[in-house]
């Protein structure tokens, strides 16, 4: 389902959430991957050209100068949080995990 380039991204992305914290652990759903320790902190949506990812904090505690970020809080998505960012670029990969 994922590109060459999502996937590469995915697994990166995924072994940097996994090394943040012994309790973080991962759940696989059908629409996404939920990185968890008590609640969700992360969701993955993979899409066909990109990854979409929930980040479960308030969009106001978010440092994003480039402009990346989506306030979704009062959307219905697959996943949790209250933040979108959208990863289709390996470039943009260092940004997010920041």
């Amino acid at each position: 389902y994922l590109r060459e380039l999502s996937l590469s991204c995915f697994q990166k992305l995924r072994k940097w959430i996994l090394n943040l914290d012994s309790s973080v652990t991962e759940k696989f759903f059908k629409k996404h991957i939920a990185y968890t320790t008590t609640t969700n902190f992360v969701d993955i949506v993979p899409q066909k050209r990109r990854l979409r990812i929930n980040l479960n904090i308030q969009f106001e505690k978010i440092s994003d100068p480039r402009g990346m970020c989506k306030d979704v809080t009062n959307m219905r998505r697959w996943g949790h949080g209250y933040v979108e960012v959208g990863l289709s670029d390996r470039k943009d990969l260092d940004y997010i995990m920041i």
